[in-house]
């Protein structure tokens, strides 16, 4: 998954020196909602399930039997989306949406504008069967997606299996046949997309016969599609096993082989691919390089044409032991694996740990200061988005301040702990100022993309806050403990909450949960409802960039006013008006009779970098101001204009403050997650003046430049900013022309408007 900057600039009149927000201020999820609410109902007798959420949180899924719009008057399980405070009912549609059927949630789109779901209800005419089907819901319109060409109706039910990122490519399977082409009574894969059904599970060799088809998984602009089938689909398979495939651009590519075999008697198993399709993993018994001589199953990658063993390492890879992928970064180039076998030195025991694999190297992960080889095994849960923190479980204590050793296997609770390794450094992250060594077990819940919140929750109270002993949420931030599993109506009855793998915003600042105690005096029933804990951050303008502000001649304020202005601005004035600059000025049609070519304006514009190495996100920045000429006492001045004045050439310098709020803030050398506002700060550099050359205009002053350029580390990829900036100025450089090194400078310019 990709990540984006946004830096938005507001331009603010005046600037306020303004206190820095606390570090830790807007670190915890003190902000509780109560999501499975509606107009017509909130508190029946049903429950409620969590699906999924739109990657920036702002969109919630779930469903229910209750009743919570008028327009659902059935009792059936619906599918709602809770978004800005409105409740909307999705599983519906013209012909139907009320009758005696459930619903099934499948996906939605990563901005969940579309959301997908299953049901035997006919929703549309196009839907003639009584069979499961597959509908779209997006933009108030729902759509039968699982239907085709040369069928769609049959007695034959639909499984939903994935959506593209964006929602425009629908993957099912079926045993009905929806296209000519596909001739057997067997299942395959089909996918949807722009009206269009197209099969997946076929080749130039075979996609007819009397065989299954497993599908597998697809990247994440669903161009490449992975399946698994005992089908020759291509010449290059001759044996009668499992094999794995892809499916890409209409051809068909089998994956899993290798040089030294691939058409053995031993199945492949997909994995899981990276988020691109280029890198796909699977596990297979057969040796397919030569560095494999054993006859266990072993971890494959295949990328580029090229097959490679990942399970393996500077002290084994070929013991009569197997190994299980475990889980990726989202490039691929990180790859996470567990076995009972010892791949480096530092692995003495024969239990199951978890190891990292990349550039060709191989990492023990599940070891840590205090342990690593006793007779206990590890679990792995997760990792975040590049792959640098991963997060498992075991029971083993790995640091010295986890002291339930207790609770070995066969002693009551198992007490597994939940540790982060990331930079070969491991951390107890299930613990908490108020404990974290009792006979309590915890289990791991998610982790944000970019790893800083990690969730996980146990029956143990772990701060102050949690005196039940029920199971609770709590999230490690920042090596903080934060309980989220309350509200302000509750958080310590005999009820237990439940956050689920994928329930978080990407970032972790929205996280939902399900719990039937309840914690908002709106929740009165003892059903499962649906919560969200939410970072309280800032709000912030989606539409702030690019931005521009035009520049005036500064004139000086009037403080001994020796007239009065006309009414109703009948204020004292002072006469004539003076400029402030001693040395610059810009040609007026009123003094010299040509025309006035000034034309000033200082531009921002935002350029957002991909995530991750290199840091390439910046605020481009252009300043311009044409027509600059010498004030007759000015010294920085060229050849004589006959329009007016001598051009400028002395240099000018732009000056401004920025007060900054972002989600960079912290005391951490690398700066926290949090948000929080800056002291104001300066923006500032100096450009040249060149003369035009032209009788008719003055010199020419522009420079093109970029924030980092100005203020190095002002700009970060994905660190979120509000830019609020104060007068946008330009001075001139004194007597001598040089804005950099010596006094004497005055303003020239600021931003403004001219009424013509």
């Amino acid at each position: 998954m990709t990540r984006s900057v946004r830096l938005l600039a507001v331009l603010a009149a005046t600037l306020a020196v303004g206190a820095a927000l606390a570090a830790g201020a807007a670190a915890n999820h003190s902000a509780k909602g109560h999501i499975s609410v509606g107009p017509t109902g909130a508190n029946g007798p049903g429950d409620v399930f969590y699906d999924a959420t739109s990657g920036d949180g702002s969109r919630v899924f779930f469903d229910t039997d209750d009743q919570l719009v008028g327009a659902d008057t059935d009792a059936g399980f619906d599918l709602y989306e809770r978004r800005g405070g409105t409740t909307t009912l999705l599983s519906t549609g013209p012909t139907g949406g009320n009758g005696a059927f459930d619903i099934f949630f499948a996906a939605i789109s990563h901005d969940g504008t579309r959301a997908f779901f299953e049901t035997d209800e006919k929703l549309t005419a196009g839907d003639t069967d009584s069979a499961f089907d597959v509908y779209e819901r997006a933009g108030g319109t729902t759509t039968l997606v699982s239907t085709g060409p040369a069928g769609g109706n049959g007695p034959d039910d639909v499984i939903f299996h994935a959506v593209s990122r964006d929602g425009t490519r629908v993957f099912f399977e079926t045993t009905e046949r929806l296209v000519a082409g596909d001739t057997d009574s067997e299942a395959d894969v089909y996918e949807r997309s722009g009206g269009t059904t197209t099969r997946v599970s076929t080749g130039p060799a075979g996609g007819n016969g009397a065989f299954f088809v497993a599908f597998g998984g697809i990247s994440d602009d669903g161009t490449r599609v992975f399946f698994e089938t005992d089908e020759r689909l291509v010449t290059g398979d001759t044996d009668a096993f499992y094999d794995v495939y892809e499916r890409a651009g209409g051809a068909t590519t089998l994956l899993s082989t290798g040089p030294a075999g691939g058409n053995g008697n031993f199945d492949a198993g997909y994995r899981a691919n990276s988020a691109d399709g280029t890198r796909v993993f699977f596990h297979t018994p057969e040796a397919l390089v030569g560095t494999d001589t054993d006859a266990h199953t072993d971890v494959y990658q295949r990328a580029g044409g090229a097959t490679t063993l990942l399970s393996t390492g500077p002290a084994g890879g070929n013991g009569a032991l197997p190994a299980a992928f475990e889980g990726s970064s989202a490039d691929g180039q990180r790859v996470f694996l567990s076995t009972n076998e010892s791949l480096t030195a530092g692995d003495t025991d024969t239990r199951r740990d978890i190891y990292a694999r990349a550039g060709g190297t191989t990492e023990l992960v599940s070891s840590g200061p205090a342990g690593g080889n006793g007779a206990f095994d590890a679990d792995f849960m997760g990792a975040s988005l590049d792959g640098s923190s991963a997060y498992f479980r075991t029971e083993e204590p790995l640091v010295a301040t986890d002291t339930d050793t207790g609770c070995a296997v066969g002693q009551g609770p198992e007490c597994r702990d939940v540790y982060e390794y990331a930079g070969g450094a491991t951390a107890l992250v299930s613990t908490g100022p108020a404990g974290g060594n009792g006979a309590f077990d915890a289990s791991f819940a998610a982790v944000s993309l970019d790893g800083e919140r990690v969730f996980f929750d146990t029956r143990e109270s772990l701060t102050a806050g949690d005196t039940d002993s029920s199971i609770d949420v709590y999230e490690r931030f920042n090596g903080a403990t934060t309980l989220i599993s309350t509200g302000p109506a509750g958080g310590n009855g005999a009820f237990s909450a439940f956050l689920f793998p994928d329930g978080l915003s990407d970032d972790g600042t929205r996280a939902f949960f399900d719990t039937r105690e309840s914690l908002m005096a709106s929740d009165t029933d003892t059903s499962f409802d649906l919560y969200v804990a939410d970072v309280a951050g800032y709000p912030r303008p989606r539409a702030a960039t690019p931005f521009r502000a035009s520049l005036v001649v500064a004139y000086a304020q009037c403080t001994a006013p020796n007239r009065t202005h006309a009414p109703p601005l009948a204020f004292g004035s002072c006469n004539p008006p003076a400029q402030t600059s001693a040395q610059a000025t810009v040609g007026t049609p009123d003094a010299f009779g040509g025309t006035a070519n000034f034309i000033g304006f200082i531009r921002f514009r935002v350029a957002p970098g991909a995530a991750g190495p290199p840091e390439d996100s910046d605020v481009k920045i252009d300043l311009s101001l044409s027509d600059v000429r010498c004030r007759p006492t000015g010294a920085s001045c060229g050849s004589a204009n006959s329009a007016g004045p001598a051009d400028y050439t002395g240099e000018l310098r732009t000056r401004f403050e920025v007060r900054l709020t972002d989600r960079f803030n912290g005391a951490t050398a690398s700066g926290g997650t949090d948000a929080g506002t800056t002291q104001e700060f300066p923006f500032e550099w100096s450009f040249p003046c060149a003369q035009t050359g032209s009788t008719s205009s003055g010199s020419s002053c522009s420079h093109l430049t970029t924030a980092k350029s100005i203020v190095p580390g002002s700009v970060l990829d994905t660190k979120r900013a509000n830019w609020q900036m104060g007068p946008l100025r330009v001075f001139d450089g004194g007597p001598d022309g040089d804005a950099d090194t010596t006094a004497g400078d005055t303003l020239f310019a600021t931003q403004g408007i001219f009424v013509p």
